[in-house]
């Protein structure tokens, strides 16, 4: 039979990976369709697109 601080030590090792396999579910109320469909108030993806596509530019250029 295996000693106290070696069944420690081994459940310690399995502990943190098994913690990351775990989903968290967090339950909220439900939100009405009519606010997930309105139009969100944050403006157009334009200027997202803009700094991706200097992004990827910077990038490939780094590559040359």
């Amino acid at each position: 039979m295996a000693e106290k601080s070696n069944e420690r030590g081994h459940d310690t090792n399995w502990r943190g990976p098994l913690l990351d396999r775990i989903d968290v579910q967090v339950e909220g109320p439900a939100v009405a369709p009519e606010v997930l469909s309105a139009v969100p108030d944050g403006g157009t993806s334009a200027p997202a697109a803009a700094r991706m596509a200097a992004a990827r530019d910077r990038a490939l250029a780094d590559k040359v």
